[in-house]
């Protein structure tokens, strides 16, 4: 809204096209993806400017353009409130839905292994968050950690990872109990590197 840019979704996600012909593909780099055979996007500008479509959210304010998968999205259209799908017509509601937020495999700035002793994130929560950390490998696993707390106001939220876990890779996953409501403001992943790179 207000700017001169026209955008589509291809098969590296949202493309942005600008006067004079600039292109930008902002998750080309991030995201791996497979995109449908068909779909549709729209502009949400409510609290914040977002374009919406094939599954995805693609945050418009800013420069960074982050991402975020929408799971089980089957609409084939959307607008206000009501969306199609190839079963009919469907009214969309705002309700405490199941989310997560996968930041996929990290290095944490190094291919050595490490491992992973405490992350931070900045968030507001009307419940407890928890992080999902996956690391590979015989000292890795899969294991889930709860914060220490839960903050309705912003505020700093501490997760304490096993110490034991080491990876060259994590893929760390944040979520709460109920899909309680949240918003993250920031989120601090600090490593320990160890000297061995395998």
């Amino acid at each position: 809204p207000g700017e001169s840019i026209y955008g589509w979704f291809g098969k590296e996600g949202f493309v942005l096209a600008g006067p004079g012909g600039k292109v930008v593909v902002p998750m080309a780099e991030n995201v791996d993806l497979s995109p449908p055979s068909s779909g549709f996007c729209m502009v949400v500008d409510e609290e914040y400017a977002r374009v919406i479509g094939c599954g995805w959210c693609m945050n418009l304010a800013g420069d960074r353009k982050a991402a975020t998968r929408y799971e089980g999205w089957p609409l084939t259209s959307f607008s206000g409130g009501y969306g199609t799908t190839p079963d009919g017509i469907v009214r969309l509601v705002r309700g405490n839905a199941p989310w997560r937020v996968d930041f996929g495999r990290l290095d944490l700035g190094t291919e050595r292994e490490k491992h992973l002793p405490n992350v931070y994130a900045g968030a507001t929560s009307e419940g407890p968050l928890l992080l999902r950390v996956v690391a590979p490998g015989p000292e890795g696993g899969d294991f889930t950690y709860p914060a220490r707390r839960d903050s309705r106001a912003l505020d700093m939220q501490r997760f304490d990872v096993g110490r034991g876990l080491r990876a060259n890779w994590f893929r760390l996953i944040l979520s709460a109990e109920e899909g309680a409501d949240f918003r993250l403001a920031t989120i601090e992943f600090l490593n320990a590197r160890s000297p061995r790179r395998l």
